[in-house]
């Protein structure tokens, strides 16, 4: 019983998501936020804006950063999709020109800082409310909240298995560039990627 409430009411969150047309309707962008530590044994810091963009202020408090936490910046040539991405399994894709191209090129800059960073991103109360993880070559990465209260995720590998579970449907033939889409997970989250040439109101190309 419960099980198909739940599937009806993310049924009616993702409809009224689209116009009449079946395209995605404006959102609304926020800042994206995330709990992390500088230090080891110092506080939990809430930091703002793309990973990138924490991952640099995060260098600024603490040069030693990576060292102190053993972390390792991944090689971008052995970047591939996790096998794990068991949790959104049976999630709604929507792949498509809507979503404009993701160059590939772009893979390697934002999965880098995805893949392995350490921290808890922060979803702005929604629905149809996004914020802009990744922003390469034209292209971004956006993490977006469907329901009407604030979502801390577990960590970003539920953001990067996101990212891959569009990448695997949407990829088709192309060698060069990846359709963009979008994959609703069914606890009422969501990842798009969008690059040049969507045409989704609100969101822009970086």
């Amino acid at each position: 019983m419960w099980s198909i409430l739940l599937y009806y009411l993310l049924a009616v969150v993702h409809a009224a998501s689209f116009d009449s047309r079946g395209l995605p309707k404006g959102v609304t962008i926020v800042p994206l936020f995330m709990d992390v530590q500088a230090f080891p044994d110092g506080p939990m810091l809430q930091l703002n804006g793309t990973l990138k963009e924490m991952h640099k202020e995060i260098l600024e408090i603490n040069p030693n950063y990576l060292a102190d936490f053993n972390l390792t910046v991944p090689n971008r040539t052995t970047l591939a999709p996790r096998e794990d991405s068991y949790s959104w399994i049976g999630c709604h894709i929507i792949c498509g020109q809507t979503y404009g191209t993701y160059p590939k090129i772009a893979l390697g800059d934002d999965i880098t800082y995805i893949n392995w960073h350490p921290g808890r991103p922060h979803l702005q109360p929604g629905p149809n409310v996004c914020s802009r993880v990744a922003c390469e070559y034209g292209a971004s990465i956006f993490v977006c909240n469907d329901t009407p209260v604030i979502r801390i995720l577990e960590g970003w590998m539920s953001v990067e298995n996101g990212f891959w579970t569009i990448w695997r449907a949407c990829i088709g033939d192309s060698e060069v560039n990846l359709s963009g889409g979008q994959a609703f997970h069914p606890t009422g989250w969501n990842v798009i990627i969008y690059g040049p040439g969507g045409y989704i109101p609100s969101l822009q190309v970086c």
